[in-house]
């Protein structure tokens, strides 16, 4: 999950090492800007990729880890230039990435998954140059 350094507020299940220990940590998340959708999460799956993660298999090491990225949820707050027709207390799903830059070359071609500034669900902190 995108976080903010030295945050509070939220609280996750997250693994601290490659050892998959989860336990309680307390984080920080932005405040919805006026390009997002802010959703309460009601259920979250995890697969294959999440073990990758924690166990260092892609080099993220980002501890600690949230892992799930198969995120279901309600929407609770919709900013007023946010992309979709979405409403308040709409059902929704949430991939593995929640922001990327969208002015390189590579998010002007659709390929917003390779761009250096994208963001993920999990073991990613918060862009400090986004709308937040």
């Amino acid at each position: 999950m995108a976080t903010i350094v030295g945050g509070k507020g939220s609280f996750m299940l997250a693994a601290h090492d490659t050892e998959y220990k989860m336990s309680k940590v307390e984080i920080g998340r932005p405040a919805p800007g006026p390009n997002d959708v802010a959703i309460d999460i009601v259920f979250c799956g995890m697969c294959h990729s999440d073990l990758h993660c924690i166990n260092g298999d892609w080099a993220v090491g980002k501890y600690p880890i949230a892992p799930g990225h198969e995120i279901a949820g309600v929407v609770r707050a919709v900013g007023d230039k946010a992309a979709g027709s979405f409403k308040v207390g709409e059902k929704v799903a949430v991939g593995c990435m929640v922001h990327s830059c969208m002015e390189c070359d590579l998010c002007k071609q659709g390929l917003e998954q390779h761009c250096l500034k994208m963001c993920q669900t999990y073991s990613s902190m918060f862009p400090k140059d986004c709308d937040h």
